[in-house]
């Protein structure tokens, strides 16, 4: 006898995954079912305060907060003294997550790096960032709110469990710094954007070597010192980095990098970098470092407004070891957010002069594995002038000009997912016979005569021509597994 089905939502365990991946507004409504379910979904609906986002979370009851603040794991975007004054129900040693950005009032920032003393021998991710700050120099940074202290039961000094860290706009030595890895060996992120590392006042070198740091931020300029002077050893920040895979900078148009010198730090120090992310970046730095920076790129990340044919130039100087080049989402809109929504984005026509350029990339990059640029429609009279030689793609998140609707980009994929099926029952891949014999069947509007199609008029027609085309172009990607055109993100 069969035994009967579980819902799995029967299931807490279930119900608790569910919930981490459930917006607020999601969670709230499934907590309100029963009581079985309030216990699992109410700990999404309070394990994240952010206070950019939950603008009403000071003004409630603190009642209700003390009733739910040992779900709180993660508090972000603290900038006001009301701020902490709600968090003072948490208990110490219980946050995994802080962000604040701390300015004007100095108790303010005494009390914020209190926040981060109560609670850091159990932070995986700090966020300490200085703005809008009544001093004209950064103010120096308090190293020991961050790592534990000794204690009766910790004689030594007990390790920092932090993951990811970022110190913005601050002031720090190099033993700070090299403290700061020495305390923390799980640091896989290091953030210094716009933080100075100085040299130690009594000249001393400490250049600990963190083997577990894979991504590292900061201004080049800040990083690399061109001062011959210094001990080899202390001329630049990548000697702390031996196992270093993705540096990430960006720098305004009339900055000149030092990017020979940058060059030669990395390949004395970081033999395994070969990632770049260039945010915000124009496209005079994005050039130099593509050019001068690197010998060769696997991976590249850049902000699609600021895509130039000679950006795109640059990136071909990698063509033979680019395997992921992918494009920042809107900064307003997390990566998740951006390809999981439901209407259609607009594309941007401030880069349509690169549009063009964009075809060289797929055609020439043969290891491209991934390829994102969801801000810019491509042309499919463009897309099938040569064939694209990164056969091996994956992962592609593109717009196709015309395709434009959900309804179209629904089709598609109906389409593209109906042939795969039919193709894989078959055991064969399509090959040109299969091509040819499709293009007979289905010709291109431009060779076509509009009583081919008597059931429909002559423009949706088109679209429907349009659509056998995209169809035909991506079935030549088998490995493609992650598919993207303006809608939801389509598992094939």
């Amino acid at each position: 006898m069969t035994p009967p089905t579980v819902n799995p939502l029967a299931l807490p365990e279930i119900r608790s995954l569910a919930g981490l991946y459930l917006s607020n507004k999601d969670a709230l409504a499934c907590s309100q079912v029963c009581k079985d379910w309030a216990k699992e979904f109410v700990r999404s609906i309070w394990h994240t305060i952010d206070f950019h986002a939950h603008t009403i979370f000071p003004e409630l009851d603190p009642a209700t907060i003390q009733k739910y603040s040992h779900y709180i794991l993660a508090v972000k975007n603290i900038t006001q003294s009301c701020h902490l004054e709600v968090l003072k129900a948490i208990k110490d040693h219980q946050l995994w997550t802080i962000g604040v950005i701390m300015h004007k009032d100095e108790q303010f920032v005494s009390d914020c790096y209190n926040l981060i003393r109560r609670h850091n021998t159990t932070l995986r991710v700090a966020n300490i960032a200085l703005k809008h700050t009544r001093y004209r120099t950064p103010q120096s940074f308090q190293l020991d709110a961050l790592l534990p202290a000794t204690s009766t039961v910790h004689p030594v000094a007990p390790w920092s469990k932090l993951k990811d860290l970022m110190i913005e706009k601050c002031v720090i030595s190099r033993a700070t710094l090299s403290t700061i890895l020495r305390r923390c060996p799980e640091l896989r992120l290091l953030d210094l954007w716009s933080t100075q590392v100085t040299p130690n006042e009594d000249g001393s070198v400490d250049d600990f070597q963190h083997p577990g740091v894979r991504d590292f931020v900061s201004k080049i300029t800040d990083c690399v010192y061109t001062d011959l002077t210094l001990p080899e050893r202390s001329r630049s920040l990548f000697v702390h980095f031996p196992n270093l895979k993705t540096f990430s900078t960006y720098g305004g148009s009339n900055e000149r990098l030092p990017v020979l010198q940058f060059k030669e730090e990395v390949e004395r120090w970081c033999p395994r970098l070969d990632a770049l992310q260039t945010n915000r970046s124009s496209g005079k730095p994005m050039v130099q470092m593509m050019v001068h920076g690197f010998r060769s790129l696997e991976y590249i990340r850049f902000a699609s407004d600021k895509l130039t044919p000679e950006v795109v130039l640059a990136m071909l100087r990698h063509k033979d070891s680019l395997r992921f080049l992918t494009a920042f989402t809107p900064t307003q809109l997390s990566v998740a957010e951006f390809f999981d929504q439901a209407q259609v984005p607009p594309v941007d026509d401030k880069i349509l002069e690169a549009r063009w350029m964009t075809q060289s990339l797929l055609r020439k990059c043969h290891k491209l594995e991934e390829f994102w640029l969801p801000e810019l429609a491509m042309s499919m009279d463009e897309v099938e002038k040569m064939e694209w030689g990164c056969k091996g793609l994956k992962d592609l998140r593109i717009r196709i000009q015309g395709l434009d609707t959900a309804e179209s980009i629904d089709r598609v994929i109906h389409l593209l997912k109906t042939k795969r099926r039919e193709s894989r029952q078959r055991g064969v891949r399509m090959n040109d016979t299969d091509e040819a014999k499709i293009a007979v069947e289905n010709p291109r509007p431009d060779t076509t005569e509009t009583e081919r199609a008597p059931a429909v008029g002559e423009q949706e027609y088109r679209q429907l021509a349009l659509e056998e085309r995209v169809v035909q172009h991506l079935l030549k990607f088998d490995k493609l597994t992650t598919l993207w055109l303006g809608r939801p993100i389509t598992r094939l």
